[in-house]
């Protein structure tokens, strides 16, 4: 291993990739640690033996116990490894406070869902055309942001909480299951709450923040928070690759097919069908043509495919 590699790793300045790479080393052999710390301590005894300013006054005459030299050296290597210890832990907290700044992205394909385990066993599930940004490490505060809708169970740490942060509103987790939508595009936001408690902090409005409990559903009316019940937790069955039709509109039926297949889909009849379904689900797996035949045994209506992919009712 390169010594200017594992200075680097001693002073806290290695990137996620080289710190990784000098784990690893360590690993493979019991006398690479050896090797680290003899350069760690060349390295604290340099910072020990530097000039000091001539500003700064000498320190007293050390009494005459002190000049024994077996007490002498047993303080001088109590000394150098407190240092080595406060070093370390220096080093440690700038890596990483400096991997918490850097964000990585994963987004969901459209018609796709994906799942992602993040560093502090938190799980995600993007549903499709959903981003999310989190850190390669966690710092002081567990933050993530998203653009979509994702599925959340996140495990509760009160010294580190965990927070969504959207366009709109910055939904702080206090140990729970939740689903939050977030589109800024159309001025949508909205969070469902399956297991237990959630603060959501209007970012447009200030002073305006709710505290949810189970069964709880929060969304952006104009620029305020509104809070009701969750309606059907089947629409929260999306992340099991379940599309449930139960109490929603043609047109809202539409609006989620063209987003979880990635689709543009045009409506030409001149009245929306009337639906009134009280219980329905498609599994999203079965594809668009599938998803619109079991849609036409409820309401009557024909549609196409233009070349371009682009879907037509009549």
């Amino acid at each position: 291993m390169e010594k200017e590699l594992l200075y680097k790793y001693i002073d806290g300045r290695t990137s996620e990739a080289e710190e990784q790479a000098v784990v690893d080393w360590l690993q493979a052999d019991p006398g690479h640690q050896q090797e680290l710390n003899a350069l760690w301590f060349v390295h604290n005894t340099t910072l020990v033996n530097a000039q000091r300013p001539e500003s700064r006054p000498m320190p007293a005459a050390r009494p005459h116990w002190y000049r024994l030299p077996a007490v002498r050296r047993c303080m001088q290597a109590a000394a150098a490894l407190l240092l080595l210890a406060g070093t370390w832990y220096a080093s440690r907290s700038v890596v990483i406070e400096n991997a918490a700044k850097q964000y990585l992205s994963i987004a969901a394909p459209a018609g796709q869902r994906v799942d992602i385990t993040l560093q502090d066993g938190t799980t995600v599930c993007l549903n499709a055309g959903a981003r999310l940004d989190y850190p390669v490490r966690f710092g002081k505060t567990r933050r993530v942001k998203l653009s979509g809708e994702a599925m959340f169970d996140v495990d509760h740490d009160a010294a580190r909480p965990f927070v969504v942060e959207t366009f709109a509103c910055d939904v702080e987790v206090l140990g729970t299951k939740f689903n939050v939508a977030a589109d800024e595009a159309a001025r949508e936001f909205s969070t469902a709450l399956l297991r237990g408690k959630l603060r959501v902090t209007n970012k447009l409005t200030r002073g305006d923040e709710m505290t949810m409990n189970t069964n709880d559903f929060v969304s952006l009316s104009g620029d305020r928070l509104a809070l009701r019940s969750i309606e059907n937790t089947d629409d929260y069955l999306w992340p099991e690759g379940i599309f449930n039709l139960a109490g929603h509109n043609f047109g809202e039926i539409i609006a989620r097919l063209e987003s979880l297949y990635g689709v543009q889909i045009t409506v030409e009849k001149t009245a929306s069908p009337q639906l009134n379904i009280i219980r329905g689900k498609i599994p999203v797996a079965m594809g668009l043509d599938y998803a619109l035949r079991a849609l036409q045994k409820i309401t009557p209506f024909e549609y196409d495919s233009a070349d371009n992919g682009t879907i037509t009712i009549r």
